[in-house]
Formats: structure tokens, C-alpha cells, sequence
């Protein structure tokens, strides 16, 4: 008995600091649509055919172009700041192009209401700040190197950090760290440029906004669950659940195994040819949250208020910024694109076109 009260403090303590979960069997009654400077063919709703525990997800269609963008939002990031942590699991269809997309995007209140975007950009996830279009890491081959892609037709836990006091940012695929999409010590090939357009940057995320967005021509089909917003590192076999308006005892979860140490669970979903299996070793996903301890089960419930709020497009301007101050990219950097607002000349590099949206100092 002593051992389960030890089990059931350590569990709470180890959930206390979690501001917002959702695992979308409630519908998007914690989201809302973010408002968008065009809309297209792009869509983004509830899934109940396919999931990765439970039986809802939010699935996004996204089209090729800029307009044919969709997002779903939350305010909730706020209550973790000034250090949050967020994570989800993602499924996607389409390998990662080599153009720049995203399918995360974090109004930065500090930043004009520019938005804070995690995607890819040649091939492997990328960081990048809507304001200067700047990359983290740098789009060099070290750089590209240094990150990794999420792979299509499974299920991926993504995690990342955004540390607003410090201007620091980090990221764990399946729990292990992710060395090009760390921002922070200003390395060579990684965020070196991003911290030279702006050596004081430090974001105030306003929303989380998962969905899709491309530029040139990229389509993908998306799958979101089991999303968590905390103040400390979440990790991928943590709890994930859904929020509610209201406090029960004793509520039975929708695919539970009681014991009186822990659950598990393994969920085997199929969608069209693709077939996933996954499995955790806590139950995390119901109507309500359940914590099973011995052979009842308390529910804890949290309220999430959500605001819309405005998706802004990809700087307008189809040429780059003039380079009064003398500054200029440094060798790896961008010097010219269609939307880039950035420095147009190179430092011991000669900028090289690589499409009309990204040319480098090479």
C-alpha cells in the first residue's frame, strides 16, 4: 500500500507542470481555426478513422500552394512561458521536399506578429523566422546534416523547446536531441546566421498552430495526436490526454488494463494501405484523463480557453532588403529570394541562385 501512495505522489509530480493536453477525442473543442491572409484547398479537422491512441486526430490536407494552407490553433503556450515545452506525434504522407514548408507556426509578439515556423527545408526540419526568413540550422550541407526528416506512413514524437528569457531554442525526434534545430551557442553551419540578422532575439509565442503551409508547390496530408504543452521536458511515453470542464472520480478509460502499479495499451489502426501499431506503457487517452493506481481511477480535468488569432503570409517582397548598414550573409546564409527582406551580398562567398525562393552564399 505504501508502494502505490509512492506511485501515485511520484505521478503527480511528475504531471503537475503539463498546461495543456489534448488528444483530440473531444473534438477541436480546444482549438480553433487560425485566420489566414487567403484560404485555398487546404484543410484541417477531426479524423475518427485514424489515430495514434485513441480514435480521434486532427488531419490536415494541405495543398501546393501558399493559400492552400490550414491550421488549427491554441492559445494555451501562454500559461507555460516564459519556457515551453511542447509535443505532439505526427503522421504525414509525402516525404519532405526540398523547398521550404512547415507544419508549426508560433505568433511571436516580439517579432511584429511574424510567426516563429518549424518545418523543412531540404529535405530535414528546419527553423525558421518568418520576419528575415532566417534558418536554424543554416542551409549549408553541415548544417543540413545536423538535422533529420520525419519520416512518412508512421507515427513520429516530436518534441521541442522554445525558452523565451534566453532566446533559446532545442529539439528530440523519438526522444533524442536534435543537434540542427538547437539554437543557443551561436555554432558555425547551425545558428550562427540565425542569431547574426538578430543578435537579441527573444520570442514572445503567443499560439501554437499546427497544420500546413507550402511555397512552391509541395502538397502533404498530416495527422496530428496526443498533444502536450508543459514547462518541463515531456518525453514521448508521458501522459496525453484530453482536457475537460469538469472533476470525476472513479471513470473508466476507453482502452484500459487495471493493475494497481500501471496501464498499458497497444492500438493497431489502419487507413487506406497504412497500417501502424503503437504502443505506451501508460493508457493516455479517454474523454477523460485516468490515472490508474489501484482499481479505481481519479480524474483530473483542466480548462482550456482558446483566442483566435492571425496567421500572417511569408514577408511580401519579391526583392531583398537594401544593405545600408554594410552587413552582409555569411558563407552558407541566404542572400536572395522571392519573400527575402534579408542582405543581398556575401561575405567571402559569391551568392548562388538556387530557385526563386532561396539563393545561398556558397
Amino acid at each position: 500500500m505504501e508502494l502505490i501512495v509512492l506511485l501515485a505522489f511520484a505521478f503527480k509530480a511528475a504531471v503537475a507542470q503539463y498546461v495543456f493536453s489534448d488528444g483530440f477525442e473531444n473534438g477541436l473543442s480546444n482549438w480553433t481555426p487560425a485566420t489566414l491572409t487567403c484560404t485555398g484547398t487546404g484543410t484541417a479537422g477531426i479524423d475518427s478513422t485514424f489515430a495514434h491512441t485513441g480514435s480521434n486526430s486532427l488531419k490536415v490536407v494541405g495543398g501546393p500552394n501558399y493559400c492552400d494552407h490550414a491550421f488549427e490553433l491554441t492559445t494555451a503556450v501562454t500559461s507555460a512561458a516564459p519556457l515551453i515545452y511542447i509535443r505532439f506525434y505526427i503522421f504525414h504522407t509525402t516525404a519532405f521536399p526540398t523547398l521550404h514548408t512547415t507544419f508549426v507556426a508560433m505568433t511571436d509578439a516580439n517579432d511584429g506578429g511574424n510567426d516563429l515556423r518549424l518545418g523543412a527545408q531540404n529535405g530535414n526540419l528546419a527553423w525558421n523566422r518568418q520576419s528575415d526568413d532566417a534558418t536554424c540550422p543554416s542551409q549549408s550541407p553541415v548544417g543540413i546534416a545536423a538535422s533529420v526528416t520525419i519520416p512518412n506512413n508512421t507515427w513520429t514524437c516530436l518534441e521541442f523547446k522554445v525558452d523565451e528569457t534566453n532566446g533559446y531554442l532545442a529539439a528530440w525526434l523519438n526522444d533524442n536531441p536534435i543537434a540542427g534545430l538547437t539554437a543557443q551557442n551561436r555554432t558555425p553551419d547551425i545558428d550562427q546566421a540565425w542569431y547574426a540578422s538578430k543578435p537579441t532575439w527573444k520570442p514572445l509565442i503567443q499560439n501554437l498552430k499546427l497544420g500546413w503551409e507550402a511555397y512552391s508547390g509541395e502538397a502533404d496530408t498530416l495527422w496530428y495526436d496526443d498533444v502536450v504543452i508543459a514547462t518541463s521536458k515531456i518525453g514521448c511515453g508521458t501522459l496525453a490526454s484530453t482536457t475537460t470542464t469538469s472533476t470525476t472520480a472513479a471513470t473508466t478509460s476507453k482502452t484500459a488494463t487495471t493493475s494497481t502499479v500501471a496501464t498499458s495499451s497497444s492500438t493497431t489502426t489502419t487507413v487506406a494501405s497504412k497500417t501502424t501499431t503503437s504502443s505506451s506503457a501508460i493508457v493516455v487517452k479517454s474523454t477523460t484523463t485516468t490515472t490508474t493506481i489501484t482499481t479505481t481511477a481519479t480524474t483530473t480535468t483542466t480548462t482550456t480557453t482558446t483566442i483566435p488569432t492571425t496567421t500572417t503570409a511569408k514577408t511580401s517582397s519579391t526583392t531583398a532588403a537594401t544593405t545600408a548598414t554594410g552587413t552582409c550573409s555569411i558563407k552558407y546564409g541566404q542572400c536572395a529570394g522571392i519573400y527575402w527582406t534579408g542582405p543581398t551580398c556575401c561575405v567571402a562567398s559569391t551568392c548562388t541562385y538556387s530557385n526563386p525562393y532561396y539563393s545561398q552564399c556558397l
